[in-house]
């Protein structure tokens, strides 16, 4: 295990069939995602970027080490695998708050929408499921990492763009064309 990464990390990696209805899938973290992202091989993307979950389409969620040392108050940044990307969250804890929203990552951050997951499961047994699974996230983040569900994801997002500036160029000069 990493050190000085977020103490709610470690716990979360352990809920990856609860977050399927938001299309978010806990994943370990992997050189392949970021050579094909950035279109390079052999680099040293692990210095940078800690991934630890994806969308349905290959986008990379990451702790963002902006300056190659890890801290446990490291942005959360997603790479969406079309080339757009963004800071999300100003730390891994803003991130839970977002999810416990149980709105799109995606819609949210690459478009400023909010779109209700579960809102939009047509099926009433997979909505049903997606609801009690959705109560058990909002318990466990509540439980194990003392963070409440009343949260503004919009705000959240805003404020770790605004925080953060100097992401987008730092992508940007690391990509190879």
């Amino acid at each position: 295990m990493k050190t000085n990464l977020p103490k709610n990390l470690e716990p979360f990696l352990e809920l990856s069939p609860w977050l399927s209805y938001m299309d978010l899938e806990v994943v370990p973290e992997s050189d392949e995602d970021y050579n094909a992202w950035f279109n390079t091989k052999n680099s040293d993307h692990k210095t940078f970027l800690h991934q630890f979950a994806q969308d349905g389409a290959g986008g990379v969620i990451s702790l963002w080490h902006s300056s190659g040392t890890m801290s446990d108050q490291d942005p959360v940044i997603y790479l969406d695998s079309e080339g757009g990307y963004e800071v999300i969250a100003k730390n891994f804890d803003d991130f839970l708050r977002i999810i416990s929203s149980g709105i799109s990552l995606y819609n949210l951050c690459f478009y400023g929408k909010i779109y209700n997951c579960i809102e939009g499961i047509r099926d009433a047994d997979e909505k049903e499921e997606a609801v009690s699974t959705h109560n058990e996230l909002l318990t466990w983040i509540k439980d194990t990492c003392g963070i409440d569900g009343k949260h503004d994801p919009a705000k959240i997002v805003e404020e770790a763009k605004k925080l953060f500036p100097d992401f987008k160029p730092w992508v940007e000069g690391r990509i190879t064309t």
